[in-house]
């Protein structure tokens, strides 16, 4: 049995490896649930002084990246590692297939957490349709605090993650409002992957007394369009429960062929 050494590590210093284990998944990755990824606690996985993997833990003691490369048994360092880390579960994504193959050879119970979705190959991008009322623009610096406040009321956000999350993507031309008569009733973002390229992650907050009027549909629209002119692959996703979020995605033309699954080992 080979000995497995877990050291943390800042995420920076495993980045190599981590693209590797980006390469070998079928399908790309949802870009916020790697961001979640990015902020837990990262382990090298080594051997006789070499690092051959490396996984994420968060404070829950759920993994939510786990990968080594072929020169090592996987599933015997997936073992020690759930066993010496004291592992309760995974969040895994069906198109990774050593890690999520790696979870269901544990797992007690499992459940859809959330929908992964990629616009198909074939598909064209539809023109968005505004009332006259309306003005799709981007955010600048000017009205952050504005767009942060509307995010908290519509979904309940941290304030402070939203500011420092907002401030890059203004500073990108990455966030967008919908506005009635001057007042914000919806945001949308589109994210230039750069661990993903060409992918971009496209996301929609829609203000609660304007929901289910087709807007979240309207404003996916225009990200797809944005993103193909930039040459960009738009992706997103949402929870398996959000079934209103579901069908705006699935209107503005994505399909869902995988899935984040919640597995408890």
């Amino acid at each position: 049995m080979t000995f497995y050494q877990l050291t943390k590590k800042p995420a920076s210093e495993l980045a190599a490896i981590k693209q590797d284990c980006l390469e070998k998944c079928t399908a790309p990755l949802d870009g916020m649930w790697m961001s979640f990824a990015d902020m837990a606690d990262h382990f090298a996985i080594e051997t006789e002084g070499t690092t051959v993997g490396y996984c994420v833990i968060n404070a829950e003691k759920k993994l939510l990246q786990f990968y080594v490369t072929a020169q090592c048994d996987a599933a015997e360092a997936f073992q020690e590692t759930v066993s010496r880390m004291r592992v309760t579960g995974a969040f895994a994504a069906t198109c990774d297939p050593q890690f999520f193959s790696l979870c269901r050879s544990l797992q007690k119970t499992s459940r859809i957490n959330a929908l992964m979705y990629q616009l198909p190959e074939t598909a064209q991008p539809t023109d968005a349709v505004f009332s006259d009322e309306h003005k799709f623009s981007r955010i600048n610096s000017g009205e952050m605090m504005r767009a942060i406040e509307f995010a908290v009321a519509a979904l309940g956000a941290d304030r402070e993650w939203l500011s420092g999350y907002y401030t890059g993507l203004i500073a990108r031309d990455e966030l967008f409002g919908l506005r009635q008569q001057d007042q914000l009733i919806a945001v949308g973002e589109l994210r230039a992957s750069d661990a993903q390229q060409p992918c971009a992650d496209l996301g929609v907050i829609v203000g609660k007394d304007q929901r289910r009027r087709g807007i979240a549909t309207q404003i996916l629209r225009e990200l797809v369009r944005r993103s193909c002119r930039q040459g960009l692959k738009p992706i997103c996703s949402t929870e398996y429960d959000n079934i209103a979020a579901q069908k705006a995605i699935e209107s503005a033309g994505f399909k869902s062929n995988h899935q984040i699954i919640d597995v408890a080992f």
